[in-house]
């Protein structure tokens, strides 16, 4: 049986920090904890958690879109080398994700095509480099099922999670052969969580399913986990399927990744609100969201924990391209997740909510690049000059995405 401990906290994080490298002292100035500060706290290895034989804790993050627009790709491209590297976007965030036990993220693009061209909208193709940055990173999970999947074909789908899966990650909601599983599993400090991603599908085409206007050919819709929302009578039995077959794996915590909703809704559809109640009702623990692009509100159906959208992480659309806002923000979703074994229960003991900002900048001057890097932007408030950001408008600007996600969260 599992219940839950209604905590939400929105936060940067540092709590979290000090709770899983195991520091104290209250006097302990903000940039001596960030990551790669001189005075950081050595990150320890998660089993720095409790972990006695009778309880266990483990936690839990996850983050929204991963998208590869075009600029994005040129801006990782090394000229000199002719490779690509990742790695930065992630610099400021990558501490908070290796802290995390199980790390979750949506790969809104596909690897499908080794050699280019690589692109962005409306056909999303990107790089290796990505992907084994994401792993480096900290990530754990690359949701691979979402309405950009068959970008690059059924090819390029069965590709992205085979590359995936080759740097170390699992690929979820998407399969390669008939016989694998429609779920994951993973069991970290004897705490079993069963893991289902999921994503909305386009309107069907001659009695085909689709994926953003793509059927998925005939005798090939097991490569992914998809529903209609129109219509969910065919779907809702495959979920309740996959519910009852993690329950009887002995699973401790059940978690279902959604790709769903509209694109820049500040609400979850009614729609969405209906299959959110059922899978609750069904004894699903967690519900993480995706696609709408912009952050929602995360709340609690009677036990279960939903965050319906969880914005971009990283990606190029902003204000001066969509004039909208809303688009640049993000939250990674830290879930404290514990067990008394003796009891064999399992509790969500807190929520942390880290709102995030992209900022994209250029390097150099005229004939520089643009820079793309996830910021944590409560401690960017803090202590602005750890960040070398040191234009007021930018740290306002900064300031204004925090103060949007705290009314979100709560309004």
């Amino acid at each position: 049986m599992t219940t839950k401990l209604r905590r939400v906290h929105v936060t940067c994080l540092v709590l979290l920090l000090l709770f899983l490298s195991g520091c104290t002292g209250d006097s302990t100035r903000l940039r001596d904890l960030l990551p790669g500060s001189a005075g950081a706290p050595e990150i320890t290895a998660p089993d720095s958690i409790v972990y006695t034989g009778r309880s266990s804790q483990i936690v839990i993050s996850a983050v929204g879109d991963i998208m590869m627009h075009g600029p994005q790709i040129r801006a990782q491209l090394d000229p000199l080398t002719g490779n690509y590297s990742f790695a930065n976007n992630f610099r400021w965030v990558r501490s908070y994700l290796l802290l995390s036990d199980l790390a979750i993220g949506n790969l809104e693009t596909t690897l499908g095509r080794p050699n280019g061209p690589f692109t962005g909208y409306p056909t999303f193709n990107s790089p290796d480099a990505l992907a084994r940055d994401l792993q480096r990173s900290g990530f754990d999970v690359l949701v691979t099922a979402n309405n950009h999947s068959m970008d690059t074909g059924t090819a390029g789908l069965r590709r992205t999670a085979s590359r995936v899966e080759s740097y170390g990650m699992v690929a979820a909601g998407t399969r390669t052969a008939r016989t694998d599983s429609t779920w994951n599993r993973f069991t970290i400090r004897d705490i079993t969580v069963a893991f289902a991603a999921w994503t909305y599908e386009s309107e069907p085409h001659q009695n085909r399913r689709t994926i953003n206007g793509i059927p998925i050919p005939e005798g090939q819709e097991y490569l992914i986990n998809s529903y209609n929302p129109a219509n969910t009578t065919a779907d809702l039995p495959r979920m309740a399927s996959q519910i009852t077959e993690m329950r009887a794996s002995g699973a401790d915590l059940l978690i279902f990744y959604m790709h769903w909703g509209e694109e820049y809704a500040d609400e979850p559809t009614p729609a969405q609100q209906e299959l959110a109640s059922w899978l609750a009702g069904q004894g699903v623990d967690i519900i993480f969201g995706t696609h709408p692009h912009v952050v929602q509100a995360v709340e609690f159906l009677d036990e279960t924990l939903v965050v319906w959208s969880m914005g971009n992480f990283l990606s190029n659309q902003r204000y001066e391209s969509l004039r909208n806002r809303d688009t640049e923000d993000g939250i990674m979703v830290h879930v404290l997740v514990s067990k008394d074994h003796e009891q064999n229960q399992t509790t969500v003991t807190e929520v942390h909510v880290m709102p995030t900002w992209v900022h994209r900048y250029w390097q150099g001057g005229a004939d520089g690049r643009l820079v793309y890097e996830i910021l944590p932007a409560a401690n960017v408030v803090a202590d602005p000059d750890y960040f070398g950001i040191q234009d007021d408008a930018l740290l306002e600007r900064i300031g204004a995405s925090l103060d949007r996600t705290r009314q979100t969260i709560f309004p």
